[in-house]
């Protein structure tokens, strides 16, 4: 099949119900989730299915797919519930969706099944389906995924010495998300992971959700120790911004303490990241033969006078 985004196969860059996403959120989560219709364009083929790919919005605003559910149309019938990390994912994807999805999707989904049969009748052109625009959704790659399972990040500290949080540790950790205005407002932890640096803070990421549009509005360095806080990068005003720490702080009293807790353990993850390379780098000198031993290539000569030699 040829699998393409509904917002794609009507050239449309706008990000709601009508161009085939749905924002949620799951019971067992804070962050906001977007499920995508996708529909297969092949005029020959006589599939009557949508593909829903589960999309995790991040705080820069990117999406990062979680699985999939195939539905039978127009029975809604699901077919199949797949995640891409089955440890993390799959029991929560079918507690949610075994039972089918929620029933203001379907109207969208039926409509939107019907027009994408009227335009293969009609034979797509291939060239009529547009690249993936705009803040959501930053490149087409991002949804011709192969569905295997994620695996941690190798961590070098020389080239990437901060990380985030939910990157090293997982989805699994309560991120840090409160309401100020009537707006969802999440905190994107980042943390400077090499042993030797002493910073003794957290830059933190302030990103309010909107369905659909999630907005960085600042970065603050986030003191571990002491009540302050620097203004790292601001993309609002001053005064919604000291509103914002303020309600932050407010939603969570022992805030500083948890900040202080996360950086611990980023720092003792850096710890175990240096330690691995010093011992793969140890290990690597050991496989060595001594310069009298014989080479390990087969040639019976001294490694000094073979592999071993100046120049080789």
């Amino acid at each position: 099949m040829s699998m393409y985004p509904y917002y794609s196969i009507i050239n449309e860059s706008k990000y709601d119900k009508n161009t085939g996403f749905h924002s949620f959120r799951f019971s067992w989560s804070h962050d906001t989730y977007v499920a995508i219709e996708y529909y297969c364009t092949n005029p020959e083929c006589k599939c009557k299915s949508v593909i829903l790919h589960i999309d995790r919005v991040t705080p820069s605003g990117t999406t990062e797919n979680i699985g999939y559910i195939s539905l039978s149309i127009p029975d809604f019938k699901v077919e199949e519930i797949k995640a891409k990390h089955k440890a993390v994912y799959q029991s929560k994807l079918n507690k949610e969706f075994k039972q089918g999805i929620p029933e203001e999707w379907k109207p969208y989904i039926l409509e939107h099944s019907n027009h994408v049969r009227e335009l293969k009748s009609v034979r797509l052109p291939a060239d009529s389906l547009q690249e993936t625009k705009g803040s959501l959704l930053t490149t087409s790659a991002l949804h011709s995924r192969s569905y295997e399972p994620m695996s941690m990040p190798s961590i070098d500290l020389e080239k990437t010495p901060t990380m985030g949080y939910v990157e090293v540790f997982g989805e699994s950790v309560d991120q840090l998300v409160f309401t100020h205005g009537g707006n969802k407002i999440l905190v994107d932890e980042q943390y400077c992971m090499k042993p030797s640096c002493d910073c003794r803070q957290g830059l933190l990421t302030f990103v309010q959700l909107e369905p659909g549009k999630p907005t960085s509005k600042f970065v603050v360095g986030y003191s571990t120790h002491k009540r302050s806080y620097s203004v790292v990068e601001n993309y609002t005003t001053n005064k919604e911004l000291e509103e914002l720490v303020a309600a932050f702080e407010t939603a969570y009293p022992a805030v500083r303490r948890t900040i202080s807790n996360h950086y611990d353990d980023m720092k003792r993850e850096g710890k175990r990241a240096m330690l691995e390379k010093q011992q793969s780098v140890t290990a690597s000198s050991a496989s060595l033969p001594g310069r009298n031993d014989p080479c390990s290539c087969g040639s019976s000569k001294k490694y000094k006078k073979c592999c071993g030699s100046v120049g080789v």
